[in-house]
């Protein structure tokens, strides 16, 4: 039997957004092939293949964005993702850059793919999740910790990938196989950072090598502000080159 260990479709008792339905769920091991997960999204959940490939990443925790650059990313997002056929893949939960993403998404008429990807141990009130092929309600009913979080409530599909540790992370490297393998399909990824810590690193490293074009939003502070500043003298060193060879 190849269908996942558990699978079906969320009510989320606490959506008052009306995002086209039920989100729908399996739970996956770490080892399972990417051919395997687009397989689920176009073959069992129905997904057009996208033109686009949003990847967003970033902070886990609660974000405090200056409300124009919240209001820009989310604005920006969504047009983005409407005008383009896209899929946006983040991390899952009702958390940091995940919720921010997931409520610019809300909503929308055509309503784009919002998948998350995420680690199951890590998924509070799992249990309930537990079924094959049911629609089960979901209602965060504990605040998010640094060892679990809920699923955030304007995504409208998530693999929930086990890899036997009980660790954030587990879900990074298939998400990164099935970014390349949509890649070789030829479905161009852009990599947007918001913020960002320790796992954030391990995501845009994946990502880079998979030959996402990686955007670092450096206002939004942590990981992406590192970064940017990091990069920014080796641009300016780059231009310099050029222009003395011109």
């Amino acid at each position: 039997d190849e269908r996942p260990a558990y699978y079906g479709s969320i009510k989320f008792k606490e959506s008052v957004v009306d995002n086209g339905g039920p989100a729908r769920y399996a739970c996956l091991s770490s080892k399972t092939s990417a051919d395997k997960v687009l397989k689920v999204l176009t073959d069992a959940w129905k997904q057009k293949k996208p033109s686009v490939l949003l990847s967003v990443s970033g902070s886990a925790q609660d974000m405090r964005l200056d409300p124009y650059l919240k209001d820009l990313f989310t604005r920006g997002l969504a047009s983005a993702a409407r005008c383009t056929d896209a899929w946006v893949f983040t991390g899952g939960t009702d958390t940091g850059v995940m919720e921010l993403a997931g409520s610019a998404l809300a909503g929308q008429s055509g309503r784009t793919p919002c998948i998350g990807f995420a680690s199951w141990k890590m998924i509070s009130h799992r249990d309930v999740l537990k079924r094959r092929g049911e629609e089960r309600n979901y209602r965060k009913l504990t605040a998010n910790s640094s060892k679990s979080a809920a699923l955030d409530k304007n995504h409208t599909h998530f693999f929930l990938v086990d890899n036997g540790s009980d660790e954030w992370g587990a879900e990074i490297a298939l998400r990164a196989d099935v970014e390349e393998e949509l890649q070789k399909q030829n479905v161009p990824l852009v990599l947007l950072v918001l913020g960002g810590g320790p796992n954030t690193v391990d995501q845009v490293v994946a990502s880079a090598i998979a030959g996402a074009q990686v955007l670092l939003v450096k206002e939004s502070g942590g990981f992406a502000l590192a970064m940017a500043e990091f990069f920014e003298p080796l641009l300016v060193d780059r231009a310099k080159l050029v222009a003395s060879r011109d």
